[in-house]
């Protein structure tokens, strides 16, 4: 890109006077091009330049407004904008449009130049914004910048046709006035003084007399200390302020002379109030989406909570040998389907996480055999149940990946989940890894002999809460489900900076889903770190943990019917329990006798099991198992620094519990 780039066709309105013109200074040619384009195409006549010198040249020179985005402003280039700026006269107040992304950085830099420079004239424009919205920036500028130079063109001619002078200022639009160094009125105009109608109608109230005698209210203010220093600096100065006596929002702009003040006033009311309104919507979303995170918090509680004991019991009853193998498989039947419901809720969290961008991932090095075997064993029941055949043809070496192992697994549970829905009992799911050492790329593709898709559900099967055509125009809703499990996948996938896509030659044809992964480089001395969190269908073998002798457990859940399953379970593998139903409860009964372990919920009716571990630990030396409802990222943390050492989202299988719980005795002296 050269000095003056007219790549851009120029429209007609590049017969405009250079003083007129918008220089450009971008961090790219390409946004620079893109930019000009713009204006040209709104009949704007601008010109690009290469860097801080070019613009100063092309201030010298004559332009109508400057166009800057804060990327290429430094230290070693705003000194030279501000000396150039400096030396113009002092009728010459450049418009700057300055394009910011924001943040302390943007107000740094704003700070430096309107502390080291004059330059008053700043609209900031913060990303994003819409191009009208730039547009009529632009177009602000230069209808100021135009009346910047009919003052000028008026000072020149002032000494041959006062007339001409005072005839020139009262069309201007803005109201003007004049004082002399005295501080005395010599000029006003009469959009002046319609603004301060209210309180001086005639011009000559005021011609001759002393600014600060007719507005006694200003002294001591922004206004007379701005006006002092622009005559005591000789630099322009802007500023706003809101005037109580005629209750209306002031733009000012005063411009020095050696023995003179010209003060441009305009009534900004309206502005003020559309960025009033603008923040004021901003603080309304703002609320309604800390409304929303609050809702969804509450609801998971709310919905989990009635799950609790149906899984705990339920999962205790179908790991006991002593029990008849028909009674298990119906407490298997209710504890996976309480386990699935519980998906569900995870799924509506999840996707919410994601979506407000408050997903975070615990990347490691893994193998992607391992967690995918994981995910397999999940399925494996339903697989069973519905006598389907798994075929699984691993690559002969294994797929390091970096990612967060829980979040792989959901990932690679959700297809798997979606291919035994979809495919009829008896049929064929096919698992196939690929991943040589030599490539980039760990593939795995997932084939079964389904229903398949059309190519209408083929081009929404990422979108949240999208059905197959099975669950419309009339037909039964078999297959149930929200229409998250894929969408929650798809995102996942890209925050491990992977793909997903699917495939199929259409109804009754089966699909193919294809999940790619960067392959990871492995350090030979580190190895690959094994998924960490297991599926509760792993644990399910792990005999139940009793060694509980002697151990005493205050267990703390206003919720009845999952404090007395907890309580019989807990009895179960020999712990001494007591309950407690609220914070004031358990804060009695820890005073009154010597506890171990505290399992408590965090929603209580007298406050909450944050401050109560709190307590707990700083009076008792207590350590405690949150069990609740509350799952956010936010909850598990405030939970661990109040003193939890695990934290347990409801609802809650026995061997869940039971792992915590040999933790928390293994670690015991």
């Amino acid at each position: 890109m050269t000095a003056r780039d007219h790549s851009v066709p120029v429209s007609p309105a590049a017969a405009e006077p250079v003083e007129q013109r918008v220089l450009i200074l971008a961090p790219t040619g390409n946004d620079a091009r893109l930019t000009q384009r713009f204006l040209s195409d709104a009949g704007i006549h601008s010109e690009v330049v290469r860097g801080i010198a070019e613009l100063c040249a092309g201030i010298d020179e004559g332009c109508g407004t400057l166009l800057i985005a804060e990327e290429t402003l430094a230290a070693d280039t705003v000194a030279p904008l501000l000396k150039t700026i400096s030396e113009q006269p002092s009728w010459s107040d450049i418009p700057l449009v300055l394009i910011t992304s924001g943040g302390e950085t943007s107000q740094t830099r704003l700070r430096r130049m309107t502390t080291l420079g004059p330059v008053g004239n700043v609209t900031m424009l913060e990303r994003p914004f819409r191009p009208v919205t730039l547009l009529s920036a632009i177009e602000t500028a230069l209808r100021a910048r135009r009346k910047q130079y009919e003052v000028r063109d008026l000072l020149k001619e002032v000494q041959s046709s006062e007339r001409q002078v005072q005839s020139v200022l009262a069309s201007i639009a803005d109201g003007f006035v004049a004082v002399d160094k005295e501080w005395r009125f010599t000029y006003l105009n009469a959009a002046y003084l319609k603004l301060i109608a209210p309180l001086y109608s005639s011009a000559s109230l005021l011609l001759g007399e002393n600014l600060w005698e007719k507005f006694p209210d200003l002294r001591g203010t922004s206004v007379e200390d701005n006006y002092r220093k622009a005559m005591a600096n000789q630099k322009p100065v802007s500023f706003e302020l809101l005037y109580e006596p005629i209750s209306t929002w002031i733009e000012v702009r005063v411009y020095p002379a050696p023995d003179a003040l010209s003060i441009y006033v305009r009534d900004i009311t309206d502005r003020k109030q559309s960025e009033l309104e603008v923040a004021r919507a901003r603080d309304e979303a703002l609320e309604a989406a800390r409304a929303k995170d609050d809702f969804l918090a509450a609801l998971s509680h709310e919905l989990r909570t009635p799950l609790n004991p149906i899984l705990l019991i339920a999962s205790e009853a179908a790991n006991d040998p002593e029990l008849p193998g028909e009674v298990r498989e119906d407490f298997e039947t209710i504890a996976r389907n309480a386990t699935l419901e519980a998906r569900l809720i995870d799924d509506l969290l999840d996707l919410t996480r994601i979506t407000h961008g408050k997903m975070s991932l615990d990347k490691r090095t893994i193998d992607l055999h391992t967690v995918l075997a994981d995910a397999l064993e999940t399925v494996s029941p339903e697989l069973r149940e519905k006598k389907q055949t798994l075929n699984v043809r691993l690559a002969s070496v294994d797929c390091p990946i970096l990612g967060d192992p829980a979040r792989v697994q959901q990932i690679f549970w959700n297809v798997l989940k979606n291919a035994v829905k979809f495919t009829p009992e008896g049929g064929a799911i096919t698992v196939e890894t690929h991943g040589e050492q030599n490539t980039s790329w760990c593939v795995v593709r997932i084939t079964d002999s389904g229903i398949g898709m059309t190519n209408d559900e083929l081009s929404r099967v990422f979108d949240a809460f999208s059905q197959g055509n099975h669950a419309h125009n009339g037909s039964s809703h078999r297959f149930g489900g929200l229409g998250l499990g894929l969408a929650i996948s798809r995102m996942l996938i890209e925050l491990h900076a992977g793909k997903i896509s699917a495939a199929s030659k259409g109804r009754d044809q089966g699909s193919v889903f294809t999940i790619e992964f960067p392959r990871a480089s492995v350090d030979e001395d580190s190895g690959l770190h094994p998924p960490t969190h297991r599926t509760d269908k792993m644990r399910a073998s792990a005999p139940p943990f009793s060694s509980g002798k002697n151990r005493r457990i205050l267990v703390v859940e206003d919720h009845v019917a999952t404090r007395l399953s907890l309580t019989r379970l807990l009895l179960r593998r020999g712990y001494t329990i007591v309950e407690a139903g609220t914070v004031a409860e358990a804060l009695e009964r820890a005073a009154e006798a010597r506890f171990d372990l505290v399992v408590s919920d965090i929603g209580l009716p007298d406050g909450d099991g944050y401050s109560l571990m709190k307590q707990l630990r700083e009076k008792h030396g207590l350590i405690g198992i949150a069990l609740s409802g509350y799952g956010m990222e936010q909850d598990i943390a405030r939970g661990r620094a109040a003193g939890f050492t695990e934290h347990l989202i409801k609802p809650v299988n026995i061997e869940s519990l039971d792992r915590v719980l040999r933790t928390w005795a293994e670690a015991l002296p």
